[in-house]
């Protein structure tokens, strides 16, 4: 490439419109001489703009002939490749009143050629950064929704958890409530034995003030120092005595009679007391009748066992 051509030129729409001094005129022709094709292209879209521009404006009178000289300037579409393009020339000399309505014409061509320049390269630095800020309000959008995801998820883990900690709750007041209500079934019956106390102490004397009783005692097993005694009258009842017996945790224990052929029968709970003492009234029935043994063994659970547990007193056959 020729060095001429490495340089590139500016203020082609100034040139277009002679406005240059003659010095850089000829710099720019030379310029275009050479062969640079860019700036062969700049002249030529100045020359068009500059012909538009000048087609539009006839309120200003312009000297003689100049109009001429500039139609003739603008029009002339030399291509790009040419490889020197002639436009140097030499200006009438004129006075400066002669030159004002020119220059009136020229600056406001130049005002519009400026204007439009800079428009265009707004729009065109517009049309490069929107898509870079598009990019990055995109960018920012999906930053956004991943956040609010993230919280969603935070949100929808908390409120699992609360759903579990209230099912765990709810299932806490079912057992207290089925507590609750073992409790006032236990209340209710304390009252109602609490309302019969003397009927059973009139059973209880009449059988002690009846004659002959039968009487049984207990053994403690190994490990244990209580006693226990039975009386009984067949068609009286039977009345369980004892004392020393030995702490329970649920405070109570259960009283069998063995029988000859057959399992043990469960007939009742003896309650203890802290002191350790304890009393059972068992009424007359086929159980006492076929009694052949008992024994107290300690109770499991609130309901009478099936099967006797660990033996505590006992009078076996």
């Amino acid at each position: 490439m020729n060095s001429q051509t490495e340089r590139h030129f500016e203020n082609w729409d100034l040139f277009a419109l002679g406005s240059l001094d003659e010095q850089e005129m000829n710099a720019m022709a030379d310029h275009l001489a050479s062969g640079c094709s860019k700036c062969a292209s700049e002249l030529a879209s100045a020359q068009a703009m500059l012909a538009g521009i000048a087609a539009t404006i006839d309120e200003v009178p312009v000297p003689e002939g100049a109009e001429h000289r500039l139609r003739q300037r603008l029009i002339s579409d030399q291509p790009a490749s040419t490889p020197a393009i002639t436009l140097k020339r030499r200006y009438e000399k004129r006075t400066f009143p002669q030159r004002i309505p020119w220059l009136v014409t020229a600056a406001c061509l130049l005002a519009v050629v400026a204007l439009s320049i800079s428009l265009a390269r707004t729009r065109r630095q517009l049309l490069q950064a929107n898509p870079i800020s598009y990019q990055n309000r995109i960018a920012t959008l999906e930053q956004q929704v991943k956040d609010l995801e993230q919280t969603d998820a935070i949100h929808r883990n908390s409120l699992k958890t609360a759903q579990e900690r209230l099912a765990e709750a709810q299932s806490r007041v079912h057992e207290l409530e089925m507590n609750l209500n073992q409790v006032k079934l236990q209340v209710l019956r304390f009252e109602q034995e609490r309302r019969v106390p003397s009927a059973l102490n009139d059973r209880v004397i009449a059988l002690l003030q009846s004659a002959p009783l039968s009487q049984l005692d207990l053994q403690p097993t190994a490990g244990v120092h209580a006693s226990a005694r039975l009386l009984w009258k067949d068609d009286q009842g039977l009345l369980l005595v004892a004392r020393d017996l030995p702490p329970v945790p649920n405070g109570s224990l259960q009283l069998w009679f063995a029988r000859k052929n057959g399992a043990p029968v469960n007939v009742g709970v003896l309650e203890v007391d802290r002191s350790g003492a304890g009393i059972l009234f068992v009424p007359p029935g086929t159980a006492l009748n076929s009694m052949a043994g008992a024994m107290v063994t300690a109770q499991v659970g609130q309901e009478p066992v099936s099967e006797p547990g660990k033996e505590i007193l006992k009078a076996l056959p």
